[in-house]
């Protein structure tokens, strides 16, 4: 059979091609050997999110090949947008840096005010979530007895005082919800570095409760009753938590308020999320990708997981982006009913 000339090219263009690629792979597998990776967390040390980047941490680097150091750096500041603004900074680009953050920027970016609307979550490089959490809103029982979910607290017409870490987290939108949406006489108190010391201040009495990851929740409080949990953001029920609790969406009086808090609370599906730069070469993202999805998948890490109560339910980067394109996607008239259900998001 004859071959064309120009067949012979596009076959040798094609080999060379492919000959390159494999090439760059094979310089990527060795091209964290002997470096450190930084899991940089938007908040202070001690919280739900520092936990899963030090669980993360132990199993992380033994599934890169080369085996690099992982190190976990706390980078706290506004609600944990401080440490995504790195990303578009100061992070390198080679792939030895990724962050944490906490999953109510994703809300932020789709109903916070023109001037914070900048953040478009589908343009960084994603890595995954280690897991699916649920936020919950909840009271000390003692000082509000009787009350079993957001509506009652509402009808008590007494004054409840949070703690937020900055506008834009998780617990600051459900904060907002419960009082935007449910009508709770609720006081938000500014200045709280991450989830450990509000709770700190719940049991010195400076706070009455507060809205956060139900993985963040002390175990003792559930265990001994302390606690009347007002709400969950999910239909997800995770490992631990009483089907009791009433879903936010179920609770809310009307339907154009259960649209309202599908919108408010649908990213906490994505609840643990990691990522990186956009510009990481791809081969570079790939491995951190692979290994987020076996380290996750490690039996020992599982193990240690379920030991500490931080349980795993983890997404691939893919499943993160399908998300965010169906949040992205949510129609406008929702989106601005409920900027308007929430006057506290517009100072």
């Amino acid at each position: 059979m004859k071959v064309s000339a120009h067949r012979y090219i596009g076959g040798a263009a094609l080999f060379l091609s492919s000959a390159l690629a494999t090439n760059a792979l094979a310089q990527d597998q060795g091209f964290y050997r002997g470096k450190t990776v930084n899991i940089v967390v938007g908040f202070s040390a001690g919280g739900g999110y520092d936990a899963y980047a030090r669980l993360l941490a132990g199993y992380y680097g033994r599934h890169i090949p080369g085996n690099p150091q992982i190190v976990v750096q706390n980078m706290p500041g506004a609600a944990s947008r401080r440490s995504i603004q790195y990303l578009d900074t100061n992070a390198p680009n080679d792939g030895t840096a990724i962050v944490i953050f906490n999953f109510g920027q994703i809300t932020s970016s789709l109903v916070m005010p023109p001037e914070n609307m900048e953040l478009d979550f589908r343009r960084y490089a994603w890595i995954g979530s280690m897991n699916k959490d649920v936020s919950v809103c909840y009271v000390w029982k003692d000082r509000y007895p009787g009350v079993k979910d957001a509506l009652e607290l509402a009808k008590t017409g007494k004054q409840v005082i949070y703690g937020v870490t900055g506008v834009g987290s998780s617990s600051w939108f459900n904060q907002a919800m419960m009082k935007g949406v449910f009508d709770v006489n609720l006081k938000q108190v500014a200045g709280y570095p991450g989830s450990k010391d509000k709770q700190l201040a719940i049991e010195r009495g400076e706070l009455d409760g507060d809205c956060g990851e139900w993985s963040s929740v002390p175990e003792n409080w559930n265990a001994s009753g302390r606690i009347v949990h007002m709400m969950r953001s999910s239909k997800f029920i995770p490992v631990g938590m009483s089907p009791d609790i009433p879903w936010a969406v179920e609770l809310a009086p009307t339907e154009e308020k259960k649209q309202m808090v599908r919108l408010l609370t649908a990213a906490s599906d994505i609840g643990r999320p990691f990522l990186t730069r956009r510009d990481v070469p791809v081969d570079r993202l790939a491995i951190l990708r692979t290994a987020f999805n076996n380290a996750l998948s490690d039996p020992v890490l599982i193990a240690d997981a379920d030991k500490t109560g931080r349980h795993v339910s983890p997404m691939t980067a893919e499943e993160v982006m399908a998300a965010l394109e169906e949040l992205y996607a949510i129609p406008k008239e929702i989106v601005d009913k409920t900027k308007a259900s929430l006057p506290t998001a517009q100072k």
